[in-house]
């Protein structure tokens, strides 16, 4: 009896594939206007996030709810300038001129 082969062992020999036909690859799709691609919008109040305790963020939001305000920045920005009400002249001064180089 003659020894079987695994696929492995196995050679073909004089087995070429014959060439298929070049397919258009425009007669395969229905002619279809391409979808122009949406950009991502880029909000410029979005800049940055940033991680807060629990315990501030209910304070923010009271103070959201105290001052009849809508978003969260409008709190800060309430509290910066609150802030630089209250400094001495000085530091008032030199946190300005810290901003203008941040």
């Amino acid at each position: 009896m003659a020894k079987k082969q695994g696929m492995l062992g196995q050679q073909l020999s004089g087995a070429i594939p014959a060439k298929r036909p070049a397919r258009d690859v425009d007669s395969l799709y229905p002619t279809q206007k391409p979808r122009p691609r949406k950009k991502p919008q880029d909000f410029k109040n979005q800049k940055v996030s940033i991680k807060i305790p629990d315990e501030l963020k209910k304070d923010i939001d009271t103070l959201k709810a105290t001052e009849k305000l809508r978003y969260d920045y409008e709190v800060l920005q309430l509290l910066v300038d609150s802030y630089k009400q209250n400094l001495p002249r000085d530091r008032y001064r030199q946190f300005e001129l810290l901003r203008e180089i941040m």
